[in-house]
């Protein structure tokens, strides 16, 4: 028996809150997995060169985004043959931002991704204005990488032991503590400390915010409200690094990471 929605059930894992759970799971181990492996792919095709082969960067591109499109038309197919008239009407936009918790998990959301992102983006220029080792920043981004990868694979069983909201919370707060320590003068060891902590709170709250989103939204407006949460994900990517741009000509790199960590603060309350 499906008792988390009234959506058609195949398979065993795909029963029940906790089959979910772990199909989100495996889902952002996936996303992990390729964060990691994308900047490796780049830099084993760059060598020694300091600017790596674009065009053969970009045939690659094109050739992996083909078959995700393959992939993607080959799910769209199998879903429409499970799933018939649910026999429901469709919920309207401006009903479904009014469900409550809703918009909390989508800026959660949105939240934590530019999080990761921002640890990409800034940390090699924070290294760089401290005269920090290129090749120890690289290593820290690839320990970030890991460490969101290995977390996601415990994500289950971290639900099961702590419940939703208080990983939430830890998973919230964590990085946002993690992210003051790397703003401050702190020793490289300690930042090397504080990236990991937030790669593995990061990792987890990312993949709790999108299960979230999915848990407070009636099931016939789930795809709806994934849709949202996407579009708001891409609003703050390109919003996010214009404004921590303007932050960091301000006030220096570490005062991004200063306002990346008020922000999971305050989206850590909203939740």
């Amino acid at each position: 028996k499906c008792d988390w929605s009234s959506d058609v059930c195949s398979s065993d894992l795909a029963k029940g809150p906790r089959g979910r759970e772990a199909i989100f799971g495996y889902h952002m181990v996936a996303i992990a997995f390729g964060q990691g492996v994308g900047p490796f792919i780049v830099s084993w095709l760059a060598g020694n060169a300091a600017i790596p082969p674009t065009g053969l960067v970009f045939q690659i591109s094109i050739l992996v985004g083909s078959l995700a499109a393959l992939t993607a038309f080959g799910m769209q197919r199998a879903a429409a043959g499970v799933d018939g008239k649910r026999g429901e009407a469709a919920m309207g936009l401006g009903e479904l931002v009014r469900v409550k918790g809703l918009i909390a998990y989508i800026v959660a959301s949105l939240i934590t991704i530019t999080g990761l992102d921002i640890i990409v983006i800034y940390l090699p220029l924070l290294g760089a204005e401290r005269g920090i080792d290129a090749g120890v920043i690289g290593a820290m981004l690839a320990a970030r990488a890991a460490a969101s990868m290995v977390s996601r694979l415990v994500y289950v069983p971290l639900l099961d032991v702590l419940g939703r909201m208080p990983l939430t919370y830890l998973t919230m707060l964590s990085p946002a503590l993690a992210f003051l320590v790397v703003a401050a003068p702190a020793p490289v060891w300690l930042i090397y400390v504080a990236v990991i902590v937030a790669g593995m709170g990061l990792g987890v709250s990312a993949t709790l915010t999108l299960s979230g989103v999915v848990d407070v939204a009636p099931p016939r407006a789930r795809a709806t409200a994934l849709s949202l949460r996407l579009s708001g994900n891409r609003v703050g990517l390109v919003l996010f690094p214009f404004l921590a741009s303007l932050v960091a000509t301000a006030g220096g790199i570490g005062g991004v990471f200063i306002v990346v960590a008020a922000l999971l603060a305050g989206a850590t309350g909203g939740v």
